[in-house]
């Protein structure tokens, strides 16, 4: 579910509590087929994704499983920290614009589309 408008990290999880989902936690090989599903069928921008971290370790909030931070599907840059900012995971749905990498962070009160699965 590819939600209808932006909220806050914590908006988008409650929201797909909400619906019965959680937030999408894509397992690697999928993430740059499923980022390309969702530009051909929502176009550009962003969506949340299940983990949170603070820059130098990414964890999804459903099970724990925590992300690479060497993974080559990180943005150039990220994950990236701001001090004092509790960070969460986003999903780039975009063109061809760095499609290899589409995991970027963002301050988790930011707000963008929410991806429930």
């Amino acid at each position: 579910m590819f939600s209808d408008r932006y909220r806050s990290w914590s908006e988008a999880k409650t929201k797909c509590e909400q619906e019965g989902y959680i937030l999408a936690q894509p397992e690697e090989a999928i993430a740059v087929s499923l980022r390309q599903h969702l530009y051909e069928a929502h176009g550009d921008g962003f969506a949340w994704l299940g983990a949170q971290g603070d820059g130098s370790k990414f964890v999804y909030a459903h099970g724990g499983l925590a992300l690479d931070n060497a993974s080559p599907l990180w943005r150039s840059g990220h994950p990236g920290s701001r001090v004092g900012d509790e960070m969460c995971l986003q999903l780039m749905v975009g063109g061809s614009l760095h499609s290899a990498e589409p995991y970027f962070t963002n301050p988790c009160l930011a707000t963008f589309n929410a991806l429930c699965e």
